[in-house]
């Protein structure tokens, strides 16, 4: 502004102002024009077609403000102009109100008369044909306004920036920061609810437990075990002659072979170490026991390729641990939580635990047992039976469901898992039960990926997302069968 300033000089100097000026600046009684305008005197022009626009906006105006500023400019610009088209606000300032419509040509200058930026341009141009010697000007931060006066050669002039009034706040965006405070409070006062692995990630890697691979050489060799520890028994093809003493007479008797009596085992029986055990057996007996055992060693290599098949079975279930967090500012009310996963694998509550395969027993060894050894036996079974109570049997009882536990239904095309959680605190996390899942083979065994959808009574908006988890092979365990115990 000091620029043009300086390029306008000292004389009496004509300034038509716009509209702007009288909604957004000081009344113009209140303005040092000379001092701002660099003149000795000023006069201001206000076109009827302001006093148009004023009284348009004092009635229109979408924001209040400025429909009172409007009323209140015409108020005073009515009081100036009360007795005469001219009055005088202060020392070397006069304002001048033109009632008259320009008489201009608007088609030959460019104008549309339909515009009241135009109108009050024709009436500046209208007074500049009038008066062909004033020193002319218009006051206006319009910007388009600015440009289209100064390609009629209007030389224009903005008001210092001390001379403008405070901005009137508009209802709309008054109404609009209010609302958006109050959605910033209500923001701050809601839960927040967040679903993760345990440990806080949305994605997992979980590598397989190694397969365990087997060969029949090592298959072989593991029966051979069983084999040695439980060898088939033979049959002595000489009969033995046993020695038993009297227990009668002292051991000076004995020396003197007074209380020795000797005696020979029946064709049939025979004393044979048993597991380190020597035990008299019948022949018979002893062939049964063979037989068993023969059938034992069959049983054992049968049991260890179902047993290694179902180690590889269990080798193929992941387990699943999730976690939900509260990270809002209130606690959430009751939290459902449900999941989606493809029909791609099992997916159970509880770990996979089919009965395993029944281990071998070995048969028990053959034996005879005496007259004596059957009396014991006798009195053992009836003080055992004795001493048992009788068994009190009670109805079954129906099992109840722990609230935490998942509810799993299987869809046509999904699993549809399903948490009630209940109330969750505002800070807190909790990690809900797991999820267990099975492969039904190893070439089925691939990545996971799953979406969840959290609801809650007072949620704004509904959290829903997936999680995926990596699957990373597991190997292979050729040393598994090495540990294979006997019975």
């Amino acid at each position: 502004m000091g620029a043009v300033n300086k390029f306008i000089a000292m004389t009496h100097k004509f300034a038509f102002l716009d509209t702007d000026f009288f909604l957004h600046y000081v009344q113009p009684q209140d303005a040092d024009w000379c001092k701002f305008l660099s003149s000795d005197r000023v006069t201001l022009l206000v076109s009827s077609m302001v006093t148009d626009q004023l009284d348009k906006h004092k009635d229109q105006h979408p924001v209040r403000g400025l429909r009172k500023r409007a009323k209140s400019s015409l108020s005073r610009i009515n009081e100036f102009f009360k007795n005469d088209m001219t009055a005088q606000l202060r020392d070397g300032v006069i304002v001048e109100f033109r009632a008259k419509s320009p008489l201009v040509d608007y088609a030959s200058l460019g104008l549309d008369r339909e515009s009241q930026d135009d109108r009050i341009l024709a009436d500046i141009l209208s007074f500049a044909q009038e008066n062909p010697t004033a020193d002319l000007l218009l006051i206006t931060t319009d910007m388009g306004f600015q440009i289209k006066a100064r390609s009629h050669a209007v030389r224009v002039v903005e008001p210092p920036q001390d001379w403008r009034l405070p901005e009137v706040a508009d209802p709309l965006e008054e109404e609009n920061r209010a609302l958006k405070k109050e959605v910033e409070q209500l923001r701050y006062r809601i839960p927040k609810l967040t679903l993760c692995f345990k440990g806080g990630s949305t994605h997992a890697t979980i590598a397989l437990k190694p397969k365990i691979e087997t060969d029949a050489k090592e298959v072989m060799a593991k029966i051979e075990e069983f084999r040695a520890a439980y060898p088939s028994l033979k049959f002595p093809l000489q009969r033995e002659e046993r020695v038993q003493t009297n227990k009668k007479f002292s051991l000076k008797d004995l020396e003197g072979k007074k209380s020795v009596i000797r005696f020979i085992l029946p064709a049939d029986e025979a004393f044979i170490e048993i597991q380190g055990r020597e035990r008299r057996v019948q022949k018979d007996a002893l062939e049964k026991y063979n037989a068993r055992i023969n059938e034992f060693y069959e049983s054992v290599e049968k049991y260890i390729h179902e047993i290694v098949k179902y180690e590889n079975r269990r080798r193929l279930q992941l387990k699943i641990e999730l976690e939900i967090a509260n990270e809002g500012s209130c606690p959430a009310e009751d939290v459902e939580l449900y999941l989606k996963f493809p029909l791609e694998f099992h997916l159970a509550e509880e770990e996979w635990r089919n009965p395993s395969p029944k281990r071998p027993e070995p048969p028990d060894p053959p034996e005879v047992i005496t007259a004596a050894d059957s009396m014991a036996r006798a009195y053992q079974e009836s003080i055992g039976h004795l001493s048992v109570l009788p068994r009190l049997t009670l109805p079954p009882v129906a099992p109840i469901r722990d609230r935490r536990a998942p509810s799993i239904k299987q869809n046509a095309d999904h699993y549809e898992v399903a948490f009630s959680i209940g109330k969750l605190k505002h800070g807190r996390k909790k990690i809900l039960r797991p999820l267990y899942i099975l492969f039904f083979s190893e070439e089925g065994v691939r990545h996971i990926r799953f979406t969840y959808i959290i609801h809650a009574d007072n949620l704004v908006a509904t959290p829903s997302g997936n999680l995926s988890i990596r699957i990373e092979p597991g190997g292979t365990d050729r040393s598994w069968i090495h540990s294979l115990k006997m019975p």
